[in-house]
């Protein structure tokens, strides 16, 4: 089961780990450069221009809602793998056990988990798209990029998925599983390495996430949003004030009815306050209008999340008239590092807990879910076969390409800060190399051991 066997493409090996160590270096830099606010809110100022086009306002939508649901089709096979060279190593090691009789019934486990993946997908889409969706969920969806590009990403995003998760189940059962060379080629182990790649990736990416509690970009400038949506979306306008705070608040900006006049003037500054209180008689102003115009669908103000995030200083940051991108400088209190009141790490942001919504921008977990989808490839590098080497050449190229395209579709579509970005990007290389060494430690102490034991016992 564990005899290995010469690679005469070693040379692929060393290009992908040298590709690798160039995403985590370029990740490390971007990293570090973008943990200066000022260029982090530059970078997504530059990008942000991007959206103007609708091309890539709908590749951006299937992109962002890709890596939602993608890492777990590309779990389930690495499961299946390891499942089948465990049940076809016990059958050779007691060739008259139980396993060597009921090894094939496996085939019930992956339909029981690949349906019941299916149908728990496809149920949570459908609960998506004829739920009743305001502008809160999914913060712009359903503004700046429309239904018109997110049911057409959605349903290609899903079709891949689901055509992937199942054309993988049957061929892992069906073919790979049944080669000749399954054992000796050891894709158990390298079904076991992506696993465990995917585990240091992304459990330190949850606990950043709600440790720091650092608020998306979205809800940074949700104001400015707000206010292009008065004129370009007046209808979702309405229904979204119409709505009970509690229902929509996690995606959306800030609420300053948890303080005094006092309190804004203080923690804020006087710019802010003003800010605070001329958008509040705007959008007093517009329902009145609406409900003249509107008698028999009257609004009221239910829900206060409409404010772009307030500097939580105590000296005056809101001294520069302009409004959009440039009303926020250099000395905006968000970097990843420090904490908001809504994390885990409670740090000098904290009097914001009762008035942001409850966040996880840093780190990305969308990059570490693509990286690791990414690794499917690596499952197949050793293989001699020259269509299957070819094949595998095809697909690490797809694979870069997929990996950066997700990079830029998270910047692009504001759905991510920069820094969220480079750290997970550089996050990912460390991943890989604690996966690689923590499997030669399980092999040798655990694996190895294991079936000695079972040969003789």
């Amino acid at each position: 089961m564990l005899r290995k066997i010469k690679n005469p493409y070693s040379w692929e090996k060393l290009l992908a780990f040298g590709v690798l160590a160039i995403f985590c270096i370029f990740g490390l830099i971007s990293w570090i450069v973008a943990s200066n606010y000022s260029v982090d809110l530059k970078f997504s100022e530059v990008l942000d221009h991007g959206m103007k086009y609708k091309f890539i306002r709908f590749w951006t939508m299937f992109r962002v809602l890709d890596g939602f649901e993608g890492v777990i089709t590309f779990i389930f096979p690495m499961g299946y793998i390891v499942i089948e060279s465990f049940l076809l190593a016990m059958k050779k090691a007691r060739p008259h056990g139980w396993f060597a009789h009921y090894h094939t019934t496996s085939v019930w486990i992956y339909l029981f988990m690949s349906g019941g993946w299916t149908a728990g997908v496809t149920l949570r889409s459908v609960t998506f798209f004829f739920g009743d969706q305001g502008f809160g969920q999914g913060y712009w969806y359903w503004f700046e990029t429309g239904w018109s590009y997110l049911i057409p990403g959605f349903v290609i995003s899903l079709t891949i998925q689901l055509v992937y998760l199942w054309t993988a189940t049957w061929y892992v059962h069906q073919k790979l599983a049944r080669r000749h060379d399954f054992l000796v080629q050891q894709y158990w182990k390298r079904a076991c390495v992506a696993l465990l790649s995917i585990g240091f990736i992304y459990i330190p990416v949850l606990i950043l996430k709600t440790g720091f509690g650092r608020p998306y970009l979205y809800n940074i400038r949700f104001g400015d949003l707000f206010v292009k949506m008065q004129s370009q979306a007046p209808e979702r306008f309405a229904h979204y004030l119409n709505q009970s705070p509690t229902t929509w608040h996690r995606n959306a900006g800030f609420n300053p009815d948890p303080y005094t006049a006092e309190q804004l003037k203080a923690l804020f500054g006087e710019r802010y306050y003003q800010y605070v209180e001329n958008q509040q008689q705007l959008v007093q102003t517009w329902v009145d209008d609406w409900n003249q115009n509107h008698p028999a669908n009257q609004i009221a103000i239910n829900n206060h999340y409409y404010f772009n995030f307030p500097e939580n200083s105590p000296r005056d940051l809101f001294n520069n008239p302009r409004r959009g991108w440039n009303y926020f400088d250099s000395n905006q209190t968000y970097p990843w590092y420090k904490p908001t009141g809504q994390g885990n790490w409670n740090g000098d942001n904290n009097l914001l807990a009762a008035a942001i919504p409850d966040e996880g921008a840093f780190p990305s977990g969308h990059m570490v879910a693509t990286f690791g989808i990414c690794l499917t490839v690596y499952l197949f590098k050793d293989d001699h076969d020259k269509q299957v080497v070819i094949i595998r050449r095809i697909g690490f190229v797809i694979g870069l390409i997929f990996y950066l395209d997700m990079f830029f579709s998270l910047a692009v579509s504001l759905s991510h800060w920069w820094s969220d970005l480079g750290f997970s990007m550089f996050w990912t290389g460390i991943g890989v190399l604690l996966a690689h060494v923590t499997m030669l430690l399980i092999n040798k102490f655990l694996i190895l051991p294991f079936f000695r034991w079972v040969k003789i016992s």
